[in-house]
This record gives C-alpha cells, sequence and structure tokens, in this order.
C-alpha cells in the first residue's frame, strides 16, 4: 500500500502545537491521540499547557480544521468531552499473527489529516520468516483483534507487508557498502590522478629534453658565429698589421732617398769655402 503526502505519522504530531483557530491563543502541545480501532480512526486528541502540563484539554477530531508543519488549529466552542477509556492505545502493542505467529511490535500509525482515518499501522519486525529487520506497513484491514498488551493480524497481511524504512542492520550493511564503494573510487581517483602525475611529469621531462637540446644546437651556434668572428678579427688584425709594416717601410725607404739626393750639394759648398781662403 503507499502512503500518501498528505499523511501524517501519530509520531510527527505529537508535542505539536495547539492554536484556538478563532482567538490565534495557545491552547497547548499534543500529548496523546485517541485511536478506535475498530473503525481504523482518530477520533480526537489531547493537549497540555502550563506548569508542568497540569492543564489539558481534549478536542474530538471533527473540531480540527487544519493539521500545518507547524502547528494544528482547532475550534475550542462547542466541543465534546472524549471519554479516554474508550479508545485504545495501540503503540507498543506486540504483533502476532492469526497464525500464532509473532511478527515484531506496533510502533506508529500514518493519519489521514483531512478526514483522521488511519491509513496504516506501522511494525517494527523481528526478522520472522526471513522479513529483514526494519519498519513494515501494516494494513489496517488486516487486524483481527486489539487487546492491551497484543494485536492479532492476519498471516498473509504480514506477510506481504512492505517495507517502509530500513532496519539497522540493513542500514549498517548499505553504510558498509557505502564505504567499500567510497574506498574503491578514491583508490580508482587516486591510481587516475598517479597515472596523470607521471604523464605530466612524463611530458614535462621531454619538453624539458627538448629544451635542453634547443638551448644546446643554439649554445653551439652561438660559439660558431663568435668563433667566426674571432677569426675575422684575427685577419683584420693581421692585416692591418702588415699595413703598418709596408707603411713604415715605404716610409724608411723615402727618407733614405732624400738624404742620399742631398749629399752632394753639401760636398760643393766645402770645395768653394776651401778654394776662398786660397
Amino acid at each position: 500500500m503507499t502512503i500518501l503526502a498528505k499523511d501524517a505519522r501519530q509520531s510527527e504530531l505529537l508535542d505539536r502545537l495547539v492554536l484556538d483557530f478563532y482567538t490565534t491563543e495557545i491552547v497547548g502541545r499534543v500529548k496523546k491521540l485517541w485511536l478506535d480501532v475498530k473503525s481504523n480512526r482518530v477520533k480526537g486528541l489531547t493537549c497540555a499547557s502550563g506548569t508542568f502540563n497540569r492543564e489539558k484539554h481534549s478536542f474530538p477530531w471533527d473540531k480540527v480544521v487544519t493539521v500545518g508543519n507547524d502547528s494544528i488549529l482547532v475550534k475550542t466552542e462547542d466541543r465534546e468531552d472524549l471519554d479516554p477509556e474508550s479508545f485504545d492505545n495501540v503503540v507498543g502493542l506486540k504483533v502476532w499473527t492469526d497464525a500464532g505467529n509473532k511478527a515484531g511490535r506496533l510502533a506508529d500509525y500514518c493519519i489521514d489529516i483531512t478526514t483522521g482515518n488511519i491509513t496504516a499501522y506501522l511494525f517494527n519486525s523481528n526478522g520472522w520468516r526471513g522479513i529483514a529487520g526494519g519498519t513494515y506497513v501494516l494494513d489496517p484491514e488486516g487486524v483481527v483483534t486489539v487487546g492491551k498488551k497484543r494485536i492479532i493480524v492476519a498471516e498473509n497481511t504480514i506477510q506481504n507487508a512492505q517495507q517502509y524504512e530500513e532496519g539497522i542492520t540493513q542500514k549498517i550493511l548499505h553504510a558498509k557498502q557505502f564505504v567499500r564503494e567510497d574506498i574503491a573510487k578514491s583508490r580508482s581517483d587516486f591510481g587516475a590522478a598517479v597515472r596523470n602525475t607521471q604523464k605530466a611529469a612524463e611530458r614535462l621531462q621531454t619538453k624539458a629534453h627538448h629544451a635542453t637540446e634547443v638551448a644546446k644546437e643554439k649554445l653551439s651556434d652561438a660559439a660558431k658565429q663568435l668563433q667566426h668572428k674571432t677569426k675575422q678579427v684575427s685577419s683584420l688584425e693581421r692585416d692591418l698589421a702588415e699595413s703598418e709594416a709596408e707603411s713604415k717601410s715605404e716610409l724608411n725607404v723615402e727618407r733614405i732617398t732624400d738624404e742620399r739626393s742631398q749629399s752632394p750639394n753639401t760636398n760643393s759648398e766645402l770645395d768653394r769655402e776651401e778654394t776662398s781662403s786660397i
């Protein structure tokens, strides 16, 4: 069976704020719901207020205007008094089947908040006949009898019960499975990260090697160019030295030639001086 969105669990309504629909004053907080198992319907509620919740007020369900997420609005006028002794308290009762098998314990029930009808009882399984631990839905039509300590339901109702919530064992198993999957994923992610790091290092190494080779080639080219320029400078220096040497040699030759050309004139002057003195 399906639990509808408009359904509320009895446990969710407990301790919910109750407001007077007309005066908007606080009436109290819900302390108990009154259930008639024979009709599978909530007949009313009791709220408490004041010091130590000493002031109690009970309202038939037909006085409930609406059930909200934060409060329950009720009409406080012309309300009828409820007799708690005439209603059933089923939460906590042991669940047995009409075949004499213990199925679990009644834990809660769901209410159609618009009508007060019980849409499902919820019981905790004790692992009977292979039913895994957890909370299961019990069809109200499957209830046979209700006592002060036990509730008897049809055997096939239990066998066909649908799970409402996982039990602690299943939650632990699912948690373990989640942890295992998370560890496996973490290992996979770590392995992928290591591989990516290795690939990045290899790429970086390749780039570094390429950059080193390029640098070596450029350095070799620069060395060759420097050597070539050095040779050019040396050649120029030799040419310059040879040119200077040739220039000096030509100057010496000219100087000697000049000296020789001036020597005969000097001798003639000396002869004339000697003749004159005679």
